[in-house]
């Protein structure tokens, strides 16, 4: 798909961004109602560095797929030709021919219609570094649940969280989970260890935050 191409590394803060579509409006998809977006919240969900999604969209809002408006610490984002709730009448015009928006959304029609490849890149096992749930069935809920109520915290205070839950209740904490949180650890030092930290640059690209 030639969208797929001008999208590059960004398709998946592309994915995150359809995802997280909570109202549309003459094809204009809202993310998260409107509410301010951090860089962090987005590359905790996707696992990825902060200075990656940020590049990442600005790419996006460079071939515009997405508008952002700043407030004073995030911003807002919308999603332009956003047709995530009427994806089966979008499809159709795509496939009968190309209208007057030469089917811009090629890309938000591939994820929207194929709901596997968005979700796969916000499942909490593929966000650690495995194709499949490690543990029982009780540990997978133990550590789904503490991935999905994290609210911006690192995910490897989650997958601590995890382990400490387990451990009290008497359920096993498979030995390669303890490896995937080495691993999501070594690279959130990384990050952090990082010379620019990425809320003090987001406030300077700020107008008014400029000396």
């Amino acid at each position: 798909m030639e969208h797929c191409g001008k999208i590059g590394p960004a398709l998946w803060e592309f994915v995150w961004c359809l995802d997280k579509i909570t109202e549309e409006s003459d094809g204009i998809g809202v993310v998260l109602g409107g509410a301010p977006v951090k860089i962090k919240q987005i590359a905790n969900d996707l696992a990825r560095g902060e200075h990656t999604v940020r590049r990442n969209l600005d790419r996006l809002e460079d071939g515009n797929y997405i508008n952002r408006t700043r407030t004073p610490y995030a911003f807002t984002i919308r999603v332009r030709n956003s047709y995530k709730f009427q994806i089966w009448s979008r499809r159709e015009n795509v496939i009968n021919g190309r209208n007057k928006e030469d089917a811009v959304v090629d890309a938000t029609v591939d994820a929207a219609v194929e709901p596997a490849a968005a979700s796969n890149i916000l499942d909490p096992w593929k966000v650690v570094g495995s194709d499949l749930p490690m543990g029982s069935a009780r540990f997978q809920k133990i550590f789904e649940h503490y991935f999905a109520t994290r609210n911006g915290e690192p995910l490897s205070e989650a997958m601590e969280r995890a382990i400490q839950r387990a451990n009290k209740t008497g359920v096993k904490v498979p030995p390669p989970f303890f490896d995937a949180k080495r691993a999501v650890e070594r690279r959130e030092a990384e990050e952090l260890a990082s010379p620019a930290d990425a809320e003090r640059l987001e406030l300077e690209a700020l107008p008014w935050a400029k000396r």
